[in-house]
């Protein structure tokens, strides 16, 4: 065979299959499936090609769209009713959703995640009058949504307080929930503890309101989390709620992100982690202001890492400022990260620079 005139279809299965696997499962299926050739047929219908399926783009600019409309129209009509026992997970714009889901049925479809969410979404299509009940009821179990960016802010703060709750019970099926976006803050402030629990959920990302939202949530009303993922808008709590202060064996991955303003974090963060025995895998995102001394490997060692035996990923970005009067002495970067040397992490980054009356240290994980 003359080697200059060996096309695609020449080629046998085993090598094809590892050249689309490197194309998106979108492209693959546009692009040979139903173009008059059998073999093709049957290689792109695999599960590889037809499990998960993205119709969302995202532009230079990073805004979020569906497909164009020419190319969801051919997988409306032709493409997903021939492969739809396949499709375990979709990921839309919601704009497109309900084309899409309309397009045909998915007995197996147990992933769903939905970009440029709102809460009218909720309203319109999480209810049991929806053309979608079903597959949202009893089939869906793990559920990401992404709030819209230009929303307007203020009406849908008025609406998010029972839409994390409603979701929950909504959803019987849901051990995954993941909702974020500037707009997707959860408060619990006065609410009983029946609001957002669940028996099976073991996986939650959420913004909250405030310190005690997050305490809350830890209280025991999500039975199952073993993976809890928090970004905590503002530090404060009421201190006349008594929270369960209990410890958290079942939590194996922890991920936080918040600011603290003075002694949060001492005396609010470190008590928290120190309930966290069993965990595995950590991760923190953290800026402190006012703090009397920096955040270094000693102390990272001495106040979480001893805390955690079992702990065997740690990726942090901890930026902490103080007053130069509470410095004993002037430090360098190369002295604090001699602190995590000393403690056997050789992969952190640290940067410590001084400005009039005050010192900022930024130490972290590498890679960034």
């Amino acid at each position: 065979m003359n080697q200059s005139n060996i096309g695609l279809l020449h080629l046998p299965d085993e090598i094809l299959f590892i050249i689309l696997k490197k194309l998106d499962n979108i492209d693959v299926l546009y692009s040979l499936l139903d173009v008059g050739n059998q073999r093709l047929n049957m290689i792109v219908q695999e599960k590889m090609f037809t499990k998960t399926l993205n119709f969302v783009v995202i532009t230079s600019f990073d805004d979020i769209l569906s497909i164009t409309d020419s190319i969801l129209d051919r997988f409306c009509i032709n493409i997903l009713p021939k492969i739809n026992l396949n499709v375990k997970s979709l990921i839309l714009e919601s704009g497109s959703m309900e084309r899409i889901l309309l397009a045909a049925d998915y007995p197996n479809l147990v992933e769903l995640k939905l970009f440029n969410f709102n809460d009218k979404i909720v309203f319109n299509y999480f209810t049991s009058g929806s053309p979608f009940h079903h597959i949202f009821q009893q089939q869906i179990t793990d559920l990401i949504l992404v709030y819209k960016s230009d929303i307007d802010i203020l009406l849908e703060r008025q609406r998010h307080n029972g839409v994390h709750g409603y979701i929950l019970r909504f959803f019987k099926s849901l051990k995954h929930l993941s909702i974020t976006g500037l707009h997707s803050v959860l408060s619990l402030d006065n609410l009983p503890s029946t609001i957002c629990s669940s028996s099976i959920l073991y996986k939650l990302s959420v913004s909250v309101n405030n310190f005690g939202d997050c305490l809350a949530l830890l209280d025991g009303r999500l039975k199952q989390l073993t993976t809890f993922i928090v970004i905590i808008d503002n530090m404060i709590y009421n201190s006349s709620v008594v929270y369960n202060m209990d410890d958290l064996p079942n939590l194996k991955c922890f991920s936080l992100t918040c600011r603290c303003l003075t002694d949060e974090y001492d005396i609010q963060v470190l008590p928290l982690l120190h309930r966290m025995s069993n965990l595995e895998e950590l991760a923190l995102s953290i800026i402190n202001r006012n703090r009397t001394t920096f955040v270094d490997g000693t102390q990272i060692n001495n106040e979480i890492l001893v805390h955690m035996p079992r702990l065997h990923k740690f990726d942090f970005n901890i930026n902490t400022g103080t007053a130069l009067h509470h410095l004993v002495h002037y430090l360098s970067s190369d002295d604090i990260q001699r602190t995590f040397t000393n403690i056997g992490y050789q992969h952190v980054g640290c940067i410590l620079y001084y400005i009039t009356s005050s010192a900022i240290c930024h130490v972290f994980s590498l890679p960034f």
